[in-house]
């Protein structure tokens, strides 16, 4: 059987134990009768991307076909934040995914952090008398375990303790017992919005990987798989200890140094969307981009009941011939480990009723065309990030300032007549707006810290922000009309929900204390922008709405800005 791999030439590496080796050319011999492969496929970030579900579901058939002809098995799992993103999975709280999932044979799944965004359970998330009521539910659904370890009780410290939620499983495979743990990133006490996040609190996240793995150890495991909603981010995967396209600070890459030796084998991440399918002290780390443009592989083989090796395969694309991977174009998986890949029926008749509720939704027209493609970025300025803001500015008339964090900015609008599911891809969370009387300084001390860490950037309407470096710090100042704002001076600033709570970080806790926030829980940001756009109407292009000439943040390098004063000279 020749390995799909061998079409990346000389791409993916065979990752021995004490190390790595390259992968031959010639086909596998056939596995002896004391060896049994598990193949472990895992998914990252789907955001309600359910489109890519019958697809994947055919590779995920393909792979479990081989395994069970040569008495192995397929551990499929998900590294979390699989139903906020999309009209088709938002319209049920997620329960289309787990439905899917569960025909699917998915065997575990980590809590991301947009795992939480529906709040209660119903439509109405100010009613937050169970403020994860919805994702509860979720886990009640399931036929899988959603699984947190760090995600402990801030009434005990202990993991919670939910109905379907655990912090590690034990999952039996071709006669092995294989332990599965969940984690999350350490930034969700910040990240997740404050009042869904009630009750809740991150802990060490490698302390709660090595309580879970040393437990499952203890007990018999033949091997250790993390699933974790913290990630990293690489663009090359010839060879697994080659760290040259990697930014190897990230949360996960520093979390696997931090580890033991041989505590744990394989680690799925995800969070930041990107690729990963590299060994870091010994531990195999994948992670296949975001909704459900890619799958991740590893191969675990056994003998006589213990680990040998494992094969770490590069993120697969589920649609590999499209021009763009993120693309909802027609799908066509083409092949795959010598088999023609076939979307499953049963998973498309599964969630067709729920793709067609979002399709009679989602091609509501708003009455405006793009002229040209209106494109996002979350570390700089962009003619997206721009017009969202405007936007909020203009259903805010009354407010001097709008802002809005990149993070918040999901998709391009593309070229075309703008509909409503365009801006739903776009701006896919359900904040709505909030007005805050601030001071100046207090907003520009916070915007200097904020250069300062590595986060998205924020995107401003009725102001210019300017970060320049003076005597070894950065320092910021507001600008508007041309006239620099004096710190004593008072603004009205309209922002969502998410941020004016303390998502991101961004607003410190003395500027939230001393700041008068009102939320309005009317129309949700993206219905007021809707509402909008159909007053409007006509058509916009994104020459309009950025101006690289005159940009509205002006910072003297990409985030996390550094000045460094220079020495002085002298005789």
């Amino acid at each position: 059987m020749k390995p799909p791999y061998q079409t990346w030439a000389p791409v993916l590496a065979l990752v021995a134990i004490a190390g790595c080796k390259r992968q031959s050319e010639t086909p596998p011999a056939p596995q002896p009768a004391d060896e049994v492969t598990v193949t472990m496929l895992g998914t990252n970030d789907l955001h309600g991307a359910m489109d890519r579900l019958p697809p994947l579901a055919g590779y995920v058939d393909i792979v479990r076909q081989r395994r069970k002809a040569d008495g192995g098995a397929v551990l499929l799992v998900s590294a979390g934040d699989m139903f906020q993103g999309t009209m088709e999975s938002n319209l049920n709280e997620g329960a289309a995914v787990i439905r899917a999932f569960n025909a699917m044979g998915y065997d575990a799944a980590a809590i991301g952090n947009h795992d939480f965004d529906f709040g209660a359970v119903g439509p109405d998330d100010r009613l937050l008398d169970e403020p994860q009521g919805a994702l509860k539910a979720r886990a009640r659904q399931a036929n899988f375990l959603l699984l947190a370890a760090n995600l402990v009780a801030k009434s005990s410290g202990k993991p919670l303790d939910w109905e379907g939620v655990a912090p590690s499983t034990i999952v039996e495979k071709a006669g092995l017992s294989i332990g599965v743990i969940g984690v999350a990133s350490e930034t969700l006490d910040r990240i997740v919005r404050a009042d869904l996040f009630t009750g809740i609190e991150t802990s060490d996240l490698v302390a709660a990987i090595e309580r879970e793995a040393r437990a499952l150890r203890s007990r018999g495991v033949a091997a250790v798989v993390v699933l974790a909603h913290a990630g990293g981010r690489c663009t090359e995967f010839g060879r697994p200890d080659d760290f040259s396209s990697c930014q190897s600070n990230g949360e996960i890459f520093r979390a696997a140094r931090r580890l033991s030796p041989g505590l744990v084998d394989v680690i799925v991440a995800g969070h930041d969307h990107s690729g990963i399918a590299h060994l870091v002290n010994g531990v195999a780390i994948v992670e296949a981009y975001s909704r459900g443009r890619a799958f991740s592989r590893v191969d675990l083989r056994f003998r006589d009941g213990k680990l040998i090796d494992r094969m770490i395969y590069p993120p697969r694309d589920v649609c590999p011939t499209q021009t763009r991977p993120d693309s909802d174009a027609g799908c066509e998986p083409g092949s795959y480990d010598e088999a023609t890949v076939e979307p499953s029926a049963d998973i498309a008749e599964l969630i067709a009723a729920d793709l067609e509720a979002a399709r009679t939704i989602n091609e509501q027209s708003l009455g405006v065309v793009a002229k040209d493609a209106i494109a996002r970025a979350q570390t700089e300025e962009s003619p997206l990030g721009n017009f969202i803001v405007d936007l909020m500015l203009a259903a805010h008339p009354e407010a001097d300032l709008a802002l809005n964090n990149g993070g918040a900015l999901r998709a391009d609008l593309p070229a075309g007549l703008i509909t409503y599911g365009r801006l739903y891809e776009a701006m896919a969370f359900d904040n709505v707006f909030a007005t805050m009387r601030l001071r100046v300084g207090d907003l520009e001390r916070d915007l200097e810290r904020a250069f300062t860490i590595e986060r998205d950037v924020v995107s401003v309407a009725g102001a210019r922000i300017l970060a320049r470096c003076r005597g070894g710090r950065i320092d910021v100042s507001i600008e508007v009309d041309g006239t620099e704002l004096d710190e004593s001076a008072t603004v009205q600033l309209v922002t969502s929900d998410y941020l004016a709570t303390g998502g991101d970080g961004l607003f410190s806790p003395e500027t939230r204390r001393s700041s008068r926030i009102e939320l309005d829980h009317g129309l949700m940001i993206r219905d007021a922008m809707a509402l909008r756009l159909r007053q409007r109407g006509g058509m916009i292009e994104s020459a309009s709405l950025y101006d690289p000439g005159r940009p509205r943040l002006v910072y003297p390098a990409p985030a996390p800005v550094t000045c460094a004063a220079r020495p002085t000279s002298g005789n």
